[in-house]
C-alpha cells in the first residue's frame, strides 16, 4: 500500500457546543458582554462571529483582535483559532512560527485539534523541520482523545515506519479506530491491509467491505480499489462491468490509475462496448497527469493507428514521456524509433541505452533487440558473443525469435 499522506490540514474553527451563533440583537449583546466581562469564551465566540460573518459582516481583523484577547488569557479554543489565522494568512500575514506557537499553547492544554495540527506540521515539514518522531508524539496525544485524522495519520506513521518502528498491527489498530468513526481514508487504508495481508490475515471479504464503506463516501482511491477487485476477481467472480463502474467513479474524480484502467476496458471492449475514441480520451486524461502506463498506452494507439490514423510523432512523444519514468515497454518502443535505417550514430547510441534500460527490467523484446544490435553491428561493434548472450536471455524470457537466433549461433 502506498502511504496515504495527511493531505488536509484542519482549517476549521473550534466551536464548542456551548457556543451559539448570534444574530441581530443577540450579536450586539455579545459585543457588549465580551467588552464588559472580559470573558474569554465570549471573546472567542465573538471572534468566530466576525470570522464567519454570523450576525455581522466578515471582519478578519476584528476576529483576530478578539481571539488575541481570549488567547492571552490561556483560552485554548482562542489559541487554536488564532493559530489557524496565522497558518493560513487570514486577516494577517502568514506566519508559521507564530501559528506553531499558538497551536502549542492550545495543545499543551489538551486541545485535540491543535495537537493534530502540530503533528501535521511536523509530519509534512510545514513551517518546521520535518520530524516524524515529534509528529508521532502529537498525533498520539490527539488520537487518544479520538481525533479521527490524528488516528489515521498515526497509523500511517506505523505503516511506513516513520518516527517509529514499522508495525503493521499498530497501523491496523489505529486505522480501525478511525475507520469505525467513518473516516474514508482510514477505511480505505484498513481495507488495503486486509487486501495485502499486512498485520492481519489476508481477507478479501473484509477488504471489500471497508473499500465499499469508503467508496460510499465518494473516496476515489477506494472506488479504484473496488474496480481492481472486480477486474481481477479478488475474492469475487471477475466482473468487467462492475470494474468499469467503479473505475469510472474514481476516474471522473481525476484518479489517474482508474482513468488508465477505464480506458483499457474501452480499448479491449471488456465490460463495455469497444470504443477507441473513449479509450483515447481517458488515456489522455491519465497521461497528462503523468501516469506512465497511460502514456505508453496512448503512444501505442498513435503507433498502431487504433481508432485514428497512425501518428509516429505523437507516438514518439508519449513513448518518451513514459520512458523517462522507466516504463520498460515504452523504452523498448522508443528505442525502435531511434534505431530505424538511416539513424545517426547519436540516435543509435540512444537506442542502445534505451534497450539496455528496458532489458535490465526484464523486457524480452528489448533483450532480443539489444542482441540484434550486436548481431548486425548496428550502433555497436559487431559482436556475436554479446549477441548470443542477449538472444539467450531473450529466449529464457519466452521470445521465440531469440531462441532461433541463439540456437543458430550455438551451432
Amino acid at each position: 500500500m502506498n502511504r496515504l499522506l495527511p493531505l488536509a490540514f484542519l482549517f476549521m474553527l473550534s466551536l464548542p457546543a456551548a457556543y451559539a451563533n448570534p444574530s441581530g440583537s443577540d450579536f450586539q449583546q455579545l459585543v457588549q458582554s465580551a467588552e464588559q466581562t472580559n470573558d474569554p469564551k465570549l471573546q472567542t465566540q465573538l471572534g468566530i462571529a466576525y470570522e464567519d460573518g454570523v450576525g455581522t459582516s466578515i471582519d478578519l481583523q476584528l476576529a483576530k483582535k478578539w481571539y488575541e484577547k481570549a488567547a492571552i488569557q490561556d483560552f485554548a479554543d482562542a489559541q487554536y483559532n488564532l493559530g489557524l489565522l496565522h497558518y493560513s494568512g487570514k486577516g494577517t500575514e502568514q506566519d508559521y512560527p507564530l501559528a506553531k506557537s499558538w497551536f502549542e499553547k492550545a495543545a499543551q492544554q489538551g486541545h485535540a485539534n491543535a495537537q493534530y495540527n502540530l503533528g501535521f506540521m511536523y509530519d509534512s515539514g510545514s513551517g518546521v523541520p520535518q520530524n516524524y518522531q515529534t509528529a508521532k508524539m502529537w498525533y498520539e496525544q490527539a488520537a487518544l482523545q479520538g481525533q479521527v485524522k490524528a488516528q489515521n495519520n498515526l497509523a500511517s506513521l506505523y505503516f511506513a515506519g516513520e518516527g517509529v518502528a514499522q508495525d503493521y498491527q499498530m497501523a491496523k489498530l489505529w486505522f480501525e479506530k478511525a475507520a469505525e468513526q467513518g473516516h474514508p481514508r482510514a477505511q480505505s487504508n484498513l481495507a488495503t491491509l486486509y487486501l495485502d495481508g499486512l498485520g492481519v490475515k489476508q481477507d478479501y471479504a473484509q477488504a471489500k467491505l471497508w473499500f465499499e464503506k469508503a467508496a460510499a463516501q465518494n473516496f476515489r482511491q477506494a472506488q479504484y480499489e473496488l474496480g481492481i477487485i472486480y477486474e481481477f476477481g479478488l475474492g469475487v467472480p471477475a466482473n468487467a462491468s462492475q470494474a468499469k463502474l467503479w473505475h469510472e467513479k474514481a476516474a471522473v474524480q481525476g484518479h489517474a490509475k482508474a482513468q488508465n484502467n477505464l480506458a483499457t476496458l474501452y480499448y479491449t471492449g471488456e465490460g463495455v462496448a469497444q470504443d477507441y475514441a473513449t479509450a483515447k480520451l481517458w488515456y489522455e486524461q491519465a497521461a497528462r497527469q503523468g501516469n506512465p502506463k497511460a502514456q505508453y498506452n496512448l503512444a501505442l494507439m498513435y503507433d498502431k493507428g487504433r481508432g485514428m490514423p497512425k501518428n509516429p510523432a505523437q507516438a514518439k512523444l508519449w513513448y518518451g514521456k513514459a520512458a523517462d519514468q522507466g516504463h520498460p515497454k515504452a523504452q523498448n518502443n522508443l528505442a525502435y524509433f531511434y534505431s530505424q535505417d538511416g539513424a545517426s550514430e547519436e540516435d543509435l547510441q540512444w537506442a542502445k541505452t534505451l534497450y539496455e534500460k528496458s532489458a535490465e527490467q526484464g523486457d524480452k523484446e528489448a533483450t532480443y533487440n539489444l542482441g540484434l544490435m550486436y548481431y548486425q553491428g548496428k550502433g555497436v561493434v559487431k559482436d556475436l558473443q554479446q549477441a548470443k548472450k542477449w538472444f539467450h536471455f531473450a529466449c529464457e524470457k519466452g521470445n521465440q525469435s531469440g531462441c532461433v537466433k541463439f540456437n543458430n549461433l550455438s551451432k
